[in-house]
């Protein structure tokens, strides 16, 4: 995954990973999203991270956004990173 960061275009605008610590053991996956994200933020890109694992991905993002089960998509407003979140 990581590796995939590294060969990207000079200065993209958007970096899309999906499921990026879906075969990662539970020991590494902080230090893996945290490298993700700084790779993302060295190269200056809006990322967007895809992933089922809710509980990681709220201490880490400005926004959050999920899929109901009818397909609609919602955004929840996080009131602080790592917190319980509010609906907007």
């Amino acid at each position: 995954m990581t590796q995939a960061l590294y060969r990207t275009t000079e200065n993209p605008s958007i970096i899309l990973v999906d499921e990026p610590v879906g075969n990662v053991e539970d020991e590494l996956i902080d230090e893996q999203l945290k490298s993700i994200i700084q790779a993302i933020k060295d190269v200056g890109a809006m990322g967007i991270v895809v992933t089922h694992r809710v509980d990681l991905a709220q201490k880490y993002v400005d926004k959050h956004y999920y899929i109901e089960d009818d397909g609609v998509m919602k955004e929840k407003q996080i009131k602080e990173k790592g917190n319980d979140e509010i609906e907007k």
